[in-house]
């Protein structure tokens, strides 16, 4: 999330516009996730003997982070899409677009390797 902020707080300074409203919409993506990561982390330290002791709770964990991997796929491809159609109709699009994608590959590559664990 604190990448994406430092990213996405450059959008004023970038010619292009396709890319400009990409590090818009990254820096959206990044003050979100930092807010969900800060949240979870709290969680997880009030929570983290539970989770340790129990496999039912680890099970769900995993068939959440299945399913979100799941998901994060249908995440990219709107993403794509999104792009491939905004680069005939507005460089907004095409740079919202590409945002969703990043974070889509981001939060799939996150979500798999939980999973993984």
């Amino acid at each position: 999330g604190i990448i994406s902020i430092i990213y996405g707080r450059s959008a004023p300074k970038v010619p292009s516009a396709t890319n400009r409203f990409c590090r818009q919409m990254t820096l959206y993506w990044g003050v979100i996730n930092t807010v969900l990561g800060l949240s979870a982390i709290a969680t997880v330290m009030r929570t983290f003997h539970a989770y340790q002791v129990s496999s039912t709770v680890q099970h769900r964990a995993h068939h959440l982070f299945q399913l979100n991997a799941g998901l994060d796929i249908v995440y990219i491809t709107t993403g794509l899409m999104l792009a491939y159609v905004g680069k005939s109709v507005s460089d907004k699009r095409r740079g919202y677009g590409l945002a969703i994608v990043v974070q889509g590959i981001f939060l799939f590559t996150l979500d798999s390797t939980l999973a993984l664990i």
